[in-house]
């Protein structure tokens, strides 16, 4: 199979070639061009099957280069990739049948994703289906579904009907299959849906497709009497996935709908059913629209929990609390025995956040460059897609070391006396000269924040209050010895003699000619 990617923007054709992983999509040839004008003559000779293109180009743009390609009926599959987000290019994009519209700079997981998708698209539509009426029914289910939302598109869905009579419009069902919980590294979504389209099509069931932005397949069950003629069908078509992949997977299905007007209602019910299916389970289950013990289910954890007491063990580096605090977690979730994916994405979506917040402020502290953190994306299921608190846990355990390795250097660790000690040793050597909170915590290897908690917890005062302390008794004795005031403040580290005599007055309560004048009158020993 043989790509094409029109860019005239030389870095970004570099970009996309390192991104994609092709060989795993059975793609063994990577062409380039840098305007439309020379990618048609490379479409004539080469006949790329998928096609990577710029949509501002210059010259003739890359809109009207697939346009004309449509026209003389082209199948290839379509990838743009645009440095605008127009709602009338991405509309322009859907009317000439893109597999996908990607905004630079290009997301590595974003480009291969759509690559998979046309790759999926292509093989379809060349013969993996096994007739031409597969892929027709295949193709206009997809385009049905793309018009739900509003108005179902009925046009779309009597031109489904035509292509495929055995389907009965007055009673269907709808299904979903969320994919969401699943590794992405261990499994091709398009492959589990040509799994279920399969048992569907030849079984004259239905037909399904992927549809959505967070994995799901869709499924369109005909002729259904009952919701649990609607159960059996979804798992028997579960139970074969199960046999043969070993993946556990549960359906979330609507009560019967007549098609196509609803459709729109029927999936959104079906959808909040299949993120709500436990993932404890040790084998496929159906969760219907009418069950109502989804709504009381307890939360894993909140936001508060996040902040206050896991990432506060972080920033402790308290090892045996964290610990013990997401094994308690882990406990937690145990006894609750149900876990379900949206109860896993709702956590996902908290951790996230305060992940992000957490190492913002530990780059701050440690006056290092400010980077947008990577967001965690790692499964907490295990690889056949069933839920393991112990599993949740060694996930959540692994992440929050790797942050504690990478934000929290070693020397952090040792004891609150010790290391107080050698920031009062920096402190006492360099009383003479500018110490700023930061510098000291650079030199003792940790971040200001830890050195700041860590020094109040041991000597009841912040590092700094401790350097003035010390720089005044410093200059008492500077004093005593009857040095001018202007020489004392230079040789304490506040060489302005003003400010110098505020500090003094403010930690002594006299000024430091009062205190000179008390010393030799007797009244001032200390």
């Amino acid at each position: 199979m043989k790509a094409l990617i029109i860019d005239d923007e030389p870095p970004v054709v570099m970009v996309v070639k390192m991104l994609v992983d092709w060989k795993s999509f059975g793609i063994d040839t990577v062409l380039t061009s840098q305007s439309a004008e020379q990618a048609l003559d490379i479409l004539e000779r080469e006949k790329p099957e998928i096609i990577l293109s710029d949509v501002n180009l210059p010259g003739l743009s890359g809109l009207d280069l697939i346009e004309r390609l449509r026209k003389d009926g082209s199948m290839a599959q379509v990838i743009f990739i645009s440095a605008y987000d127009k709602f009338s290019y991405a509309k322009r994009a859907m009317q000439l049948d893109s597999v996908d519209y990607l905004l630079k700079p290009i997301d590595r997981e974003a480009v291969n994703n759509a690559v998979e998708k046309a790759v999926g698209k292509c093989r379809e539509m060349t013969g993996q289906l096994e007739d031409s009426e597969r892929r027709q029914v295949q193709s206009l289910f997809s385009a049905f579904m793309g018009t739900i939302g509003t108005t179902p598109d009925r046009d779309a869905f009597s031109k489904l009907c035509a292509s495929a009579p055995w389907l009965d419009a007055a009673s269907c069902g709808i299904g979903v299959v969320s994919l969401q919980h699943l590794k992405k590294e261990i499994f091709s979504k398009y492959s589990l849906q040509g799994m279920i389209f399969d048992y569907l099509y030849q079984n004259r069931l239905g037909v399904s497709t992927m549809w959505g932005d967070r994995a799901e397949i869709v499924m369109l069950i005909s002729g259904v009497r009952d919701i649990e003629e609607v159960k059996y069908i979804c798992r028997g078509i579960l139970a074969s996935i199960q046999k043969e992949t070993g993946f556990v997977l549960h359906a979330g299905i609507s009560v019967r709908a007549a098609c196509p007007g609803g459709v729109t209602d029927a999936y959104r019910k079906a959808l909040e059913a299949a993120v709500s299916c436990n993932l404890c389970k040790p084998s496929v289950s159906i969760e219907d629209d009418s069950s109502a013990s989804r709504s009381n289910l307890p939360p894993i954890s909140s936001l508060m929990w996040l902040d206050k007491v896991l990432f506060a063990a972080l920033g402790d580096r308290g090892e045996d609390r964290i610990q013990l605090t997401v094994q308690e977690l882990g406990q937690h979730l145990e006894r609750a025995g149900v876990v379900t994916i949206r109860q896993l994405e709702n956590f996902r979506a908290m951790y996230n956040s305060q992940r992000s917040k957490w190492i913002l402020a530990r780059q701050k502290e440690q006056g290092k460059t400010i980077h947008l953190p990577d967001i965690f994306r790692e499964s907490y299921c295990l690889d056949d897609g069933r839920f393991s608190a112990e599993h949740f846990c060694e996930v959540l355990l692994g992440d929050l070391a790797m942050l504690q390795k990478r934000y929290m250097p070693e020397s952090e660790s040792v004891s609150t006396a010790e290391l107080c000690q050698r920031a009062k040793r920096i402190l006492e050597e360099n009383y003479d000269d500018e110490v700023s909170l930061e510098e000291l915590s650079r030199n003792l290897g940790i971040s200001q924040g830890h050195l700041s908690r860590s020094f109040k917890k041991e000597t009841g005062m912040s590092p700094i209050d401790y350097l003035t302390q010390f720089r005044i008794s410093q200059a008492c004795t500077m004093l005593k010895n009857g040095m001018k005031t202007a020489e004392i403040a230079s040789a304490v580290g506040l060489p302005d003699p003003k400010y110098f005599s505020r500090v003094f007055k403010k930690v002594k309560g006299q000024s430091p000619s009062e205190y000179r004048e008390s010393f030799r009158n007797g009244e001032n020993e200390g």
